[in-house]
């Protein structure tokens, strides 16, 4: 029997408090990195963005023109909810963005996308949430399924080596560690340093299952990308020391791929 990842529970919890988490200095990092990656992406693209959450990262592509339009599918309806909200009150009659509820590990036919449809698919810690490789194998199956030939895949992700995130000094955000062992990996337990605490868990697969199963799919070209001094906030007063170590063991990386044409 396939482990099943607890997104949902744990997602609804906390899922009104989940913005706060945005402002933390790890974050910021990793949201200018997502950003710096795709601001030369064509722009005007139809988006699907699996693990979409509240919409955040979906809100970014369309505020700089990259995204004409965005579907985005999430396990939590709470999450779903609270982002459906935000969009209605900030842009009323709004169709920028559809949200759907869904496994992005399960078949989703049923929420009517077409195939081979997409220019970008954007899955934001989304492979962090595969508990084995059954899992990710079906999240990269509706990666590629959805993407037009050539188009394009982009997501944060944890870095492979979790085990060097147990000692982390927790005021870059987020810290991590290993809590016990998967058939393909470990589960890990994380902690948003953020007022309220926010706790969940994920798990983080074998190192070269990250690799090999996008190839195996039907994608190429697959880069994992660290982020570098670029993506530091523009802010004063950083302590340079604490961000050169960030910088040199970030728990965060920018996934990207293509899907191949026949």
């Amino acid at each position: 029997m396939t482990t099943q990842p607890a997104a949902k529970p744990q997602y609804d919890a906390f899922a009104a408090d989940y913005a706060l988490m945005e402002e933390l200095p790890g974050e910021v990092v990793a949201a200018n990195h997502l950003y710096r990656t795709v601001a030369d992406y064509p722009h005007g693209l139809k988006v699907l963005d699996l693990a979409c959450g509240t919409g955040t990262y979906a809100q970014m592509l369309l505020e700089h023109g990259i995204a004409e339009h965005v579907v985005g599918v999430d396990i939590s309806s709470e999450m779903v909810r609270i982002g459906q909200e935000r969009e209605t009150k900030q842009r009323p009659g709004s169709e920028r963005i559809t949200f759907h509820v869904a496994d992005c590990a399960a078949d989703l036919d049923h929420l009517g996308l077409e195939p081979d449809s997409f220019d970008l698919v954007m899955g934001n810690w989304l492979i962090n949430y595969a508990a084995d490789r059954e899992q990710l194998v079906r999240m990269w199956r509706n990666i590629v399924k959805y993407l037009k030939p050539g188009g394009r895949y982009v997501g944060l992700k944890t870095t492979v080596d979790v085990q060097d995130h147990v000692k982390r000094d927790p005021w870059c955000g987020i810290t991590q560690e290993v809590v016990g062992d998967v058939a393909d990996g470990v589960k890990i337990h994380l902690i948003a340093h953020c007022k309220p605490q926010i706790e969940f868990c994920g798990y983080l697969l074998k190192g070269n299952l990250y690799e090999d199963v996008p190839l195996e799919v039907g994608m190429g070209e697959v880069v994992h990308q660290t982020p570098t001094e670029k993506d530091l906030p523009r802010t004063t007063g950083l302590d340079e020391a604490k961000w050169k170590a960030y910088l040199n063991d970030p728990y965060s990386v920018v996934c990207t791929a293509k899907k191949r044409v026949e």
